[in-house]
């Protein structure tokens, strides 16, 4: 009978310790709440953050980006056909409060953009990925994919809009921007790619981008200018627009614009 050979003593621990490593698998989350409740209210039984898919009424789209960004690896959110209202107000860079704060990796999907519908009920943004400049927030700059939604009625300051995307790698593909107060999309030394999306009716810029840019067969239309592209500098912004992308560029000549679509509506 044959005899397998030994195997030395230090192989056999390395083999075990790499058996006994916990994979960092996806996690996934279903929104199940169509409102926005605070997370820390302990009166709201079940808690909105637990997200549990055998337990109704307890996820929250807040409490769903919460239970993502305490998650290891990159997550998925699923958000089903609905209206779901974001209660804007107050800043805490933790998403407890004000918008939503994303700090790690997430693919955040709807069921389509006609039908699946995140309102920011007109006092603040929607998303704020990478919120903070800081370490202890972002250690890695995340990335984040968002399909087949449709971001709408954001707040009326400078900076508020959709979605910001300070330093992160963010893809928005079939998706929205409609009535987003000063900025749809705001774009902060990220690496953004739109494809397939309608951004309009901004009271400012329908995208302000001070990072790197590709638009794919995307729609800019009746908003105050369709993008704004940073000035040369430090920061300064990198658009690439394939056609077919129907935009409205009048402030696009800020920064290095590459091919650059113009159609006006």
């Amino acid at each position: 009978m044959y005899r397998f050979p030994s195997l030395p003593s230090s192989l056999l621990g390395i083999l075990f310790l790499l058996c006994s490593v916990t994979p960092l698998w996806a996690a996934t989350y279903t929104v199940d709440r169509f409102d926005d409740v605070s997370p820390t209210d302990a009166t709201i039984q079940p808690p909105i953050t637990d997200c549990d898919d055998a337990v109704p009424n307890d996820c929250t789209l807040r409490g769903a980006i919460l239970k993502a960004n305490a998650a290891a690896g990159a997550d998925i959110i699923q958000i089903p056909a609905g209206t779901y209202t974001v209660v804007g107000g107050g800043q805490d860079e933790v998403g407890f409060i004000g918008d939503l704060d994303v700090h790690g990796d997430v693919t955040i999907t709807g069921a389509g953009a006609d039908v699946t519908i995140i309102d920011g009920g007109g006092t603040d943004r929607i998303l704020d990925i990478c919120a903070l400049d800081s370490p202890n927030r972002c250690p890695v700059p995340p990335v984040v994919a968002i399909a087949g939604i449709t971001f709408q009625n954001t707040g009326s300051g400078t900076s508020a809009g959709g979605v910001r995307n300070r330093l992160g790698t963010l893809t928005v593909t079939n998706s929205t921007f409609r009535n987003c107060r000063a900025i749809a999309v705001d774009n902060d030394r990220g690496t953004l790619t739109l494809s397939n999306v309608l951004i309009e009716e901004a009271s400012n810029n329908g995208i302000r981008n001070d990072g790197t840019l590709t638009i794919v067969g995307s729609t800019i239309r009746n908003l105050g200018a369709g993008l704004f592209n940073s000035k040369q500098g430090p920061s300064a912004g990198l658009a690439v627009v394939r056609a077919p992308t129907a935009s409205r560029p009048s402030q696009a000549g800020q920064g290095p614009t590459t091919a650059m679509v113009a159609r006006w509506f």
